[in-house]
């Protein structure tokens, strides 16, 4: 997540993009198409998912 998003875009962008990596990484074959919608990469899964979106970092 930027660290000063100025915009409810740029903070929805950052969200998927960073969604869609760790889709990636979880599924490598998904790697290999490039997906312009998250919902169309999630069907491809096959699987279920249940999203928890929490600001809080943890402390490292």
């Amino acid at each position: 997540m930027p660290d000063l998003c100025d915009s409810y875009k740029a903070y929805m962008t950052s969200i998927l993009k960073n969604m869609k990596a760790d889709l990636a990484e979880a599924y490598p074959e998904l790697a290999a198409r490039e997906y312009d919608s998250l919902s169309q990469m999630l069907q491809d899964t096959e699987d279920s998912f249940i999203f928890i979106l929490d600001g809080n970092r943890p402390h490292e």
